[in-house]
């Protein structure tokens, strides 16, 4: 048996959740001496709960309980109460959407941007203000620009002339053995860099080489040098270059030296000039 908590109303059909006479859940009951209504044989079980209470000596008056029978019985035939919530509800969601596209057509109208003011201005449909100073000018609120951000680009890489700099550093080989034989030694040095993988001695100073280059020509009244079969390769970057060529000297004095070999250069542009950076045999052609 279940009862309406609101108006007590019970009923023996347990198939109900809801009151039909306001619509409230209805809940469990054991027992009750409020008069049972039962859907669809509400009036029988009303009689027979009159005669019940007759005998038990309980005063209950059946004229009365058959009015609150059919006083639901009538009521049943309305919209229940959770109808008419759901109905208010789809009202109130209406009304909230009508108001917001209408906010949004008057936002667009007025150029979209949405105006402020410190002293409570006030708008109207043209998007001017007013307010209680109307000195303070609307504040629009700028829309992000679509335009993309430029990236810069890549600086390009100078392409390098390879031509050039094989001619540049054919010149600066030729010059180095121009100085040889006229055994100017300052001049000749000035072809190295600070430090030369020279021959067995890998990152020797110039110092170094400069020694072993005096002794030959303090050793030898006239140097001879004759450059053949060169080969110029430089890098991607243009600022290395290898030089191959076959090296054939005759150095004249106390005692005399010649001989034929196949020689390596390596050779860096620093600041512009081309400096030798390594220097070693490959090859003995012969020696006298």
């Amino acid at each position: 048996m279940r009862i309406c908590p609101t108006c007590r109303t019970q009923y023996t059909d347990d198939t109900l959740r809801y009151c039909l006479q306001d619509g409230a859940a209805l809940v469990e009951q054991l027992q009750s001496d409020t008069p049972t209504v039962a859907f669809k044989k509400e009036h029988e079980t009303v009689e027979a709960s009159a005669k019940t209470s007759s005998r038990s000596g309980v005063t209950t008056s059946s004229d009365e309980e058959l009015t609150r029978v059919a006083a639901a019985k009538k009521n049943s035939g309305r919209p229940s109460g959770l109808w008419m919530a759901l109905v208010a509800t789809l009202g109130v969601v209406f009304v909230v959407v009508l108001a917001g596209a209408l906010g949004i057509w008057l936002y667009l109208k007025d150029g979209g941007t949405v105006p402020t003011s410190s002293n409570n201005a006030n708008v109207n449909v043209n998007g001017s203000l007013s307010g209680n100073s109307g000195t303070n000018p609307p504040t629009p609120i700028p829309f992000p620009s679509n335009t993309p951000t430029p990236v810069p680009l890549p600086t390009p890489t100078p392409q390098v002339n390879s031509e050039e700099a094989r001619k540049e550093v054919s010149q600066t080989i030729y010059g180095w053995k121009s100085m040889a034989e006229s055994k100017n030694l300052d001049a000749y040095m000035g072809n190295y860099a600070d430090t030369v993988d020279y021959y067995n001695h890998s990152g020797a100073s110039r110092s170094y080489v400069r020694s072993d280059k005096a002794r030959a020509f303090e050793m030898y009244d006239s140097i001879s040098v004759d450059l053949s079969n060169m080969n110029v390769s430089v890098d991607e970057s243009g600022n290395k270059a290898t030089a191959t060529f076959d090296k054939e000297w005759d150095f004249q004095g106390s005692r005399n030296s010649s001989g034929k070999v196949q020689t390596q250069l390596k050779l860096r542009n620093v600041n512009g000039r081309w400096l030798i950076v390594g220097e070693r045999d490959l090859r003995v052609y012969y020696t006298r």
